[in-house]
Order: C-alpha cells, then sequence, then structure tokens
C-alpha cells in the first residue's frame, strides 16, 4: 500500500520528467493523475504505461516519443478534450491489458522505417485520427474512429495507411461526397496503398451506424465468368476488400471506390469494374486514377449490399498477358550456400529477375539479379546463388521486371539452412485457448526445456521433454489469460533461443 508521501513523491518526479524531458525517460502512471491543461504540451521522451487506476486529465497535448501501454482497468483520461501524439523514431506500440479510448490521436512518428507503429489491443479515437506519417500494423485488432452516429469522430489524413486488421468507422444520418475524407478508409497493404472510400451523396443513412473495412492482400488472378451490366468479367484480383456494416445502420444509397497500387499489368483501368467474387451488386461507375494506381467506382448500393467482399474484376481486354510463364522456383541448401533455380515456359517484353529474401514472410530484401530472355517461346533455365544465407528458416521469391516496368512475383519457397550439423530453431509462438503454442524445428534428438514469461521476466509457465528430428509443437496451459507482451524461451544443449509474443 502506498501511502501519501510515496504518491507526493511519485507525482513531483513525474512532474520533473514532463518540466525537463529527459531523453529517454519512461514514465509510469500508477495511481495518480497527471494533468495536462489546455494550454501545456506533456512531453514523454519515453515509454508511457498506466497502471493501478493512474490517470490523465488531458485537455492540452501529450507527445510520446516511445510506446503507449494502458495496463489499468479504467480508460486513462479522467478529463479527455486534448490530444495524443506518437513523435517516436522507431517503431511504436498502442497496447496493454486494456484499450485506450483516445480523443484526438496523432500518428507523426519521424523514423525510417515504413511501419512505423503498431496495435497490441483493439483501440479508439473518440474524436480526431490524424495520419501524418507512415504505416500502422493492427496485427490482427481493430482501430475504431468515433463512439456514436451524433459523435462519429473524423480522420485527418496526409500520410501513410493501415494494414493487418480492421478500420471501423461511425457514420452520421448526413450525405457523404464522394472521394470526402469523411468516407476514407485508409488501409492498404504491407507494402501498397489500397484506400477504399463509402459514400452517399444523395441520400443519407436514415439511421446511424458503423461501416468497418479491411483489405486482404493475395497475389495473382482468378479466373471467373459473369455478367456484369451487359460485361462479361473474365478475371478478378486476388486481392479483395472486406466492407461491414453493423451497429444498426439502416437506410441510404451508397457509392463505393477502392484504389491502389499493386494490381499489376493493367493496360486499361476505365474497364475494371468492383464486383464480388462471382457476381456484382449496384452498378458500375467511371473509373479515374491511372492503369498504375486505378479508381475503380460502384454505385447505387442498398444498405443491405454493403456487407461483402469487393473485388476487382476486369474484361481479358483490361489486363496484359502476363509477361513470363513461370514453371517451376526452387531453392536447395547445399554445403555453405543455398541455390535458387526456376525456368520459364516463355517470355515477353521481360527485362531482368531479382532474388528476394527474408527471415519472416513478411519484408523482402533483394539479394541477386539476373538478366532475362527479353522474348522467348522456348523452355529457359536459370540459376544463382545465395553466397550469404540466413541461418534457420528463410524465405526466397521470385521477382520479374519488365521493360515497362511492370513486375510480377512468384510465390514464396522457403529453405531451412544450418552451419552445424546439430542444430534446433524455434520456428513460431503464439497463445490460444488458455495455453502457448511453440513450434520448433530440430535436427537431432535433445532433451528441452520451455519457459514463458511476462514482460518484467517473472515466469509464469513452463514444460519440459524431448525434441525429435524436424518440426515438432509444443504446448503448455497458461493460470491466465495473457494480454501484452510476452518471452518464450527454449533451452537446449545447444544454447537458449527466444521470441517476443503480444
Amino acid at each position: 500500500m502506498m501511502n501519501c508521501l510515496q504518491k507526493l513523491n511519485i507525482a513531483v518526479f513525474i512532474f520533473i520528467v514532463m518540466a525537463h524531458a529527459a531523453i529517454g525517460q519512461a514514465v509510469t502512471v500508477d495511481n495518480l493523475t497527471l494533468t495536462a491543461t489546455s494550454s501545456l504540451t506533456m512531453t514523454i521522451s519515453g515509454d508511457f504505461k498506466n497502471q493501478n487506476g493512474g490517470l490523465l486529465d488531458n485537455s492540452g497535448i501529450i507527445t510520446v516519443s516511445g510506446n503507449w501501454t494502458n495496463n489499468a482497468s479504467n480508460s486513462v483520461f479522467s478529463s479527455n478534450a486534448g490530444t495524443v501524439q506518437m513523435i517516436g523514431t522507431a517503431l511504436q506500440t498502442i497496447n496493454g491489458t486494456n484499450s485506450t479510448s483516445f480523443y484526438n490521436l496523432t500518428l507523426n512518428n519521424s523514423g525510417g522505417s515504413a511501419t512505423k507503429y503498431a496495435l497490441g489491443t483493439d483501440q479508439t479515437v473518440k474524436n480526431t485520427l490524424t495520419l501524418s506519417s507512415g504505416e500502422t500494423d493492427l496485427a490482427n485488432h481493430m482501430l475504431t474512429i468515433g463512439t456514436s452516429s451524433v459523435a462519429p469522430g473524423a480522420l485527418s489524413y496526409s500520410a501513410g495507411w493501415i494494414y493487418g486488421g480492421t478500420l471501423k468507422r461511425w457514420f452520421a444520418t448526413s450525405t457523404i461526397t464522394n472521394g470526402a475524407s469523411a468516407g476514407l478508409f485508409p488501409v492498404g497493404s504491407i507494402s501498397d496503398y489500397r484506400p477504399f472510400y463509402v459514400s452517399a451523396p444523395t441520400i443519407a443513412p436514415g439511421t446511424g451506424g458503423t461501416i468497418a473495412v479491411s483489405q486482404t492482400s493475395i497475389t495473382g488472378n482468378t479466373a471467373v465468368s459473369f455478367l456484369d451490366i451487359g460485361t462479361t468479367i473474365d478475371r478478378i484480383y486476388n486481392s479483395y476488400w472486406t466492407v461491414t456494416a453493423g451497429n444498426g445502420l439502416a437506410g441510404g444509397n451508397y457509392n463505393l471506390r477502392g484504389e491502389g497500387t499493386g494490381f499489376t499489368g493493367i493496360t486499361d483501368y476505365t474497364l475494371l469494374r468492383l464486383t464480388l467474387a462471382g457476381s456484382s451488386v449496384g452498378t458500375n461507375g467511371s473509373n479515374g486514377g491511372s492503369n498504375v494506381n486505378p479508381q475503380v467506382n460502384r454505385t447505387g448500393l442498398a444498405v443491405s449490399e454493403l456487407t461483402n467482399s469487393f473485388h476487382i474484376g476486369y474484361p481479358a481486354s483490361a489486363v496484359v498477358i502476363l509477361p513470363i510463364e513461370l514453371l517451376s522456383f526452387n531453392a536447395i541448401p547445399y554445403h555453405s550456400e543455398v541455390r535458387l533455380n526456376w525456368s520459364t515456359a516463355s517470355e515477353i517484353n521481360t527485362d531482368y529477375f531479382s532474388i528476394e529474401r527474408s527471415s519472416d514472410g513478411l519484408w523482402y530484401e533483394p539479394i541477386a539479379t539476373h538478366r532475362a530472355a527479353g522474348n522467348s517461346s522456348n523452355i529457359l533455365y536459370y540459376s544463382t546463388v545465395d553466397n550469404n544465407p540466413l541461418p534457420g528458416m528463410s524465405f526466397y521469391r521470385l521477382k520479374e521486371t519488365d521493360f515497362d516496368g511492370y513486375t510480377s512475383y512468384s510465390l514464396p519457397v522457403t529453405v531451412h539452412y544450418y552451419k552445424n550439423e546439430n542444430e534446433v530453431e524455434l520456428i513460431s509462438a503464439h497463445s490460444v485457448n488458455g495455453q502457448v503454442s511453440v513450434t520448433v524445428f530440430s535436427t537431432v534428438n535433445e532433451n528441452f526445456k520451455l519457459n514463458f514469461y511476462d514482460c518484467i521476466g517473472q515466469l509464469i509457465s513452463q514444460t519440459e521433454g524431448s525434441l525429435i528430428p524436424g518440426y515438432q509443437e509444443i504446448t503448455m496451459p497458461l493460470p491466465m489469460k495473457p494480454t501484452g507482451l510476452f518471452l518464450v524461451s527454449i533451452r537446449t544443449a545447444f544454447g537458449v533461443l527466444s521470441k517476443k509474443i503480444f
């Protein structure tokens, strides 16, 4: 139990930190209240953590250079009419055992990486979300703008986008013009900005509610055959937007627009259609943008037609034939290198190939290039070598670039590379249904001890046993529901391997 003098000392300590903004200083609010008046900018030059009923009385501006964590059962803010600005230079997380209801939230990280923010829990912005810089990884969570149809919140957008989860927005009973920020969902994939717009330019919703949008990125396209307003749709891009209307949204007449980069091979964007996987709703609109960044419109949808998965579909004349017909692509570990081989049945206008490598299957870097044939109707064989392969499991993919600058990718292949004959690798770890599940790869029979720690290094659970050669899944029960950042480690005769998990 903290006495009054201890609370006063902590309050004074935090006031000093706020006044001088010590670089790298973390701030924990524990059973006390910090106040930022409307004329005050409170600078936190490290992590912010809210514990055990701590409160922020915020009518001003709070800038945070580190992570934001709420581990208290309350909503952080006792008075909430101010702004929190995430202004770090490295990846910043917004997480904790409880979500935070921000009033205004500004994402303006100046770091060099593309992904600048990550969510560890669902979050809400009650008034205005400002996106100024960088991508946000929702990590399968939901970010909500607004709290009701009479308080729908707002989006101020200038740069960046959201991927890996769902963005939900409240809609009021008022019209929304085409392309307005009130109907913008700045979503995308990890590599491409693919925003989605919902508008109601002539007939507003009769009852307000929510619309949620996520974007799923899948390479390639699929052959289909259905009529859309007199035009036969022959193919759809596999990537799609998932739209869900809810919380009582009713009435209105809606227009949709899907757009973005990464839809390769387009030769006439005016022929593209925003459709479902095998049918259509509403009426095709007049497209905008360009072949590289098309804006594909759909008009006249009823509220009952909003909840669907929307693809970009097209007739055969709208997209160029793929520049190569890839027969094979493989990666084979051999002594101290990985050998990469591929073959093509035909090539059209191909300039060069790039080999890209990744340690996690998400972020790829080029490691080699190889001149392509240009044009060929014969089977051609190619090979190159990775002389410095990554230890453990890695991913390789083949990228083709043609003379017009268009690119296409192969599906990734995986390789396990070991410098020594006897090794153990911790592949993945996640928590599900009250237990931790860990996947391990071993080249030998070996005893192990598996430990699960919380973010301060306290042991929560452990188990032990024996590994066998190959892949093996190890599970252990948890005495509590894990929320936040945790550490899994496995100890064998070869050492200790660890992975962080949310």
